[in-house]
């Protein structure tokens, strides 16, 4: 079973890496649903872990 994450939860998972500039909570992750392919897909508003680890890679390189 894929873990799922909700928007505070995946808040502080993309925060504990402390690798991006930015400090992102569930509101900010909320505006992003629609400006970046971070779409929750499993169930409403769950993200799984790599859709999280793809868009901190993504982050990280601009």
């Amino acid at each position: 079973m894929v873990r799922k994450y909700s928007r505070r939860r995946a808040a502080k998972y993309i925060n504990q890496n402390q690798l991006l500039p930015n400090h992102y909570t569930a509101k900010s992750l909320k505006q992003l649903e629609e400006a970046v392919r971070l779409v929750p897909k499993f169930s409403w508003h769950r993200y799984s872990k790599k859709q999280l680890d793809n868009f901190v890679e993504e982050v990280k390189t601009r």
